[in-house]
């Protein structure tokens, strides 16, 4: 560093020391007011033997010949370019990103107009793509309400003339390499403080085909959980809340939800009632998994249309993670749900994110054939996704900046981040104040 220039290197320094970026000397001569971070003087960084005597008493980003108050929309703001400076990025670069930023995102829309509405695309299809380097959680969590873990990353120094290889082996010593470098250690939870509350959203499918995603969704919830507190060493129960089962003389209420299994098993009957129980079908001792659903009682009620009667599945004990899996395979038997389970496993690893922002999910109403006949093939591939479960919840923990990631593009650099954003947002503003939600899930 001591061969860069001395106005540079004074920069850089107080930057590494105050983790404050300071702009140019000549701030003062600037016109400011007219983006969204602004400080007062008294907190503004200087520079070591920097004469602050005619500083202005307030000031802010930088914006030249014009002002415009903070209160504007992020879309609506100018951005203006500084020549020469390190970081802060020219005009041209400004109005470039802001450019591809509109072209690629309006491309996205058109793609998506040309879709058919409810019917997520295959290429969506295929969660594995996700996984990448992503760890998966250890096998034995007992006693464990959190782990922490960091990321190693590549970086290539061909500069570097010592390279680990020649060194002489030594297997008292750790070897040390400097292209691997860690980064910030990240906590998991494994808990959270109350279960996530799931709504059924109002109005009826258009389609005729079945539609079992709120139900699926919640088979998930469980598999996730199930397979959590086995890693734990923990055991959950069934408690005494479940649906009703249809029965003769049974009262039916306008809003109830019939759930037909026909010749299912008793011990899918019994998991079904308890899912859909109004409130806790199953209870763990302790704190719950991060992947722990019910369904809100307030909304509707599901009634189990079955052969078996009350008595026949009270008797019944909760699954395991890996029984829970074929018991989704049984119920996908009996109705023709095409994708939906691949929907709602997708559906399910995003609980935990409800769950950290007290979100309330709300989940497509169901509507399952009377004909129950055991006529439609297994979708075996869900077996891929339970042996590679513990991924998968790696992921999961961690999908809030994983959704964050769908605004990230190759080639944008850090520092034009904000007229990227601010040409995703125009194209998206438009639709998300249209409130066409189908369009936006595509």
């Amino acid at each position: 560093m001591a061969a860069l220039e001395p106005q540079l290197y004074q920069r850089i320094v107080h930057w590494i020391c105050n983790e404050k970026y300071t702009l140019q000397h000549d701030i003062e001569k600037r016109t400011i007011e007219s983006t969204t971070c602004s400080f007062e003087s008294s907190h503004e960084p200087s520079l070591p033997h920097e004469n602050t005597s005619n500083k202005p008493s307030t000031a802010s980003l930088h914006s030249s010949k014009c002002t415009r108050q903070s209160t504007l929309r992020s879309s609506e703001l100018s951005f203006d370019g500084c020549e020469g400076d390190i970081l802060i990025p020219t005009a041209t670069q400004i109005d470039s990103t802001l450019e591809v930023a509109r072209n690629i995102w309006s491309a996205y829309l058109e793609t998506a107009r040309t879709l058919v509405c409810d019917v997520v695309p295959a290429c969506c299809l295929q969660p594995s793509r996700m996984l990448g380097a992503i760890p998966p959680l250890p096998e034995d969590l007992c006693g464990k309400q959190e782990i922490s873990g960091h990321a190693i990353w590549y970086i290539p120094c061909p500069e570097l003339q010592i390279r680990s290889r020649n060194l002489k082996d030594n297997d008292d010593d750790e070897h040390w390499d400097p292209e691997h470098v860690s980064g910030s250690m990240k906590k998991l939870s494994l808990r959270i403080q109350k279960p996530t509350i799931c709504g059924i959203a109002p109005g009826k499918t258009s389609s005729d085909y079945p539609n079992g995603q709120a139900v699926l969704t919640l088979c998930w919830s469980f598999v996730y959980s199930a397979r959590l507190l086995e890693m734990q060493h923990r055991r959950l129960k069934y408690s005494k809340i479940m649906s009703p089962v249809l029965s003769p003389g049974f009262e039916q209420r306008q809003r109830d939800i019939i759930i037909y299994i026909g010749h299912s098993s008793r011990k899918l009957a019994r998991w079904l009632s308890a899912l859909l129980a109004p409130g806790a079908g199953w209870v763990v001792q302790g704190s719950v998994p991060p992947w722990t659903a019910y369904l809100d009682p307030g909304d509707i009620r599901f009634v189990i249309s079955t052969h078996h009667s009350l008595d026949d599945i009270s008797q019944e004990i909760p699954p395991s993670s890996a029984e829970a899996v074929s018991l989704i395979l049984e119920l996908c038997s009996l109705q023709d749900f095409g994708s939906q389970p691949t929907e709602a496993f997708l559906t399910a690893t995003l609980l935990p994110f409800c769950a950290n922002q007290d979100l309330k999910p709300w989940l497509p109403r169901p509507q399952f054939n009377f004909n129950t006949e055991i006529s439609h093939s297994d979708p075996a591939h869900v077996y891929e996704y339970f042996n590679d479960l513990r991924y998968y919840m790696t992921l999961s923990l961690c999908m809030g900046p994983a959704i964050w990631s769908i605004f990230w593009e190759p080639g944008i650099q850090s520092n034009d981040a904000s007229p990227w954003l601010s040409g995703t947002h125009q194209v998206l503003l438009p639709l998300l104040a249209s409130g066409d939600l189908a369009l936006l899930d595509i």
